[in-house]
């Protein structure tokens, strides 16, 4: 067996190892050049659109949550209304809750809606006056047969008739506030 010395091993290697680096030509680097100036306005206008379309998914969003909370507002007037109409009277409980699930008009819509739901309350509160006039706090100490009575039961009676007529009134008036554009 030959021994070959170990450094003699290593030049031979190196003699017999061709690495070849493939060089560039000029037309290669006009292309990568090309491309390279391409590549940036093409990912600046992939992040723009990606911008646009999370900035109108948000505004659908908000408009979504909006008409949410308007709804609920809505959804408050009109049960108020049923049951003052359905019963024909109004209790101070039926109309704090009213008041109550009502309470953010102040924030969502304009002043004609918060004034609309203003009204609604007040009138609620003059029911409430005219049923405890003619029923009493307790339901059965109301006024006697009289003037007073009768003029409580007109007073009740309009209060109701404006009632009845406010199921298109309110409709008619939140539909303005309540489209999604």
């Amino acid at each position: 067996m030959n021994i070959i010395p170990s450094g003699k091993i290593l030049d031979a290697a190196r003699r017999s190892v061709r690495v070849e680096i493939i060089g560039t030509t000029p037309q290669t680097n006009s292309i990568v050049g090309v491309l390279s100036a391409i590549l940036s306005p093409v990912i600046a206008f992939v992040v723009a659109y990606i911008a646009y379309q999370q900035h109108r998914i948000n505004c659908s969003r908000f408009r979504w949550e909006l008409y949410d909370r308007r709804l609920r507002v809505y959804k408050a007037a009109e049960l108020y209304l049923v049951q003052v109409i359905r019963e024909a009277k109004a209790d101070h409980i039926t109309t704090a809750r009213f008041r109550n699930d009502a309470s953010e008009v102040d924030f969502l819509f304009d002043k004609e809606v918060r004034d609309y739901v203003d009204q609604l309350y007040d009138k609620g509160l003059e029911l409430v006056k005219t049923c405890w006039l003619l029923d009493g706090f307790d339901g059965k100490s109301g006024l006697p047969v009289g003037d007073k009575r009768n003029k409580a039961a007109d007073e009740q009676a309009g209060i109701l008739k404006w009632f009845t007529g406010q199921l298109r009134v309110s409709r008619e008036l939140f539909t303005k506030h309540m489209r999604i554009r």
